[in-house]
């Protein structure tokens, strides 16, 4: 737990940087009218949050855990 939670916390703090840096970036540009740099931007910041939690759930939950091993040594 002491090790995990600090990882778990950069990662949100990654993930949220992209929504709240790509909002305000998109915002700004659907102001100027540049809609098809508006939609560039909000298809990468919502695949770069994706690919950071997907990342998330293959290192963190698959690597070394035994979550859905139920078989048990005796």
């Amino acid at each position: 737990m002491i090790i995990v939670y600090p990882i778990c916390i950069l990662s949100q703090t990654l993930v949220n940087g992209f929504a709240t840096g790509g909002s305000s970036y998109i915002s700004r540009l659907l102001g100027a009218k540049n809609t098809e740099e508006a939609r560039h931007t909000s298809v990468v910041s919502f695949y770069r949050t994706d690919c950071i939690m997907r990342l998330w759930l293959v290192v963190f939950l698959f690597k070394e855990t035994n979550a859905f091993n139920t078989s048990q040594k005796q």
